[in-house]
């Protein structure tokens, strides 16, 4: 299960980092300290890979699991801001979101972005990442079955 979830963590990361590192050099990317916008990313990651592993163990046959995939992936990006400025979204749509896990690391990364934010901005948003990361974890963790 740990290799599972590390492989899926650094399948993550590694074109996150990519993307991260190619906006610094070609684009002047600024996202506020560098090294607590990769805390984020790599928490985020961790979510969703542990959040991967669950569907996967929930669901057996591939084309489901591949079409929630992208059905939550669409939806979380959505929510949290990803694809618009989450203020300029009704109130009871920015209150929804707050279930995306997208929500807490863009707000985390607007935090660092906009306002220079230290980990004091970003605590709350980094832990919320980090305990959604346990709790998934955790529960891929009972669901988690090897199938042939």
């Amino acid at each position: 299960f740990r290799a599972k979830l590390n492989a899926r963590w650094i399948m993550s990361l590694l074109p996150a980092l990519m993307l991260f590192v190619v906006g610094k050099i070609f684009f002047k990317l600024n996202l506020g300290s560098v090294p607590l916008a990769l805390l984020v990313i790599a928490v985020f990651a961790l979510a969703m890979a542990a959040l991967s592993l669950f569907v996967g163990s929930l669901i057996s046959k591939e084309d489901t699991i591949i079409g929630l995939s992208v059905l939550l992936a669409n939806l979380f990006a959505a929510l949290g801001g990803c694809w618009w400025p989450s203020e300029i979204v009704p109130p009871a749509v920015r209150a929804a979101a707050r279930i995306s896990p997208a929500y807490w690391a863009m707000d985390a990364l607007h935090k660092l972005t906009f306002f220079q934010g230290g980990f004091a901005e970003i605590a709350a948003q980094v832990g919320v990442l980090a305990a959604l990361a346990v709790v998934l974890t955790a529960v891929a963790g009972k669901t988690f079955r090897i199938r042939e």
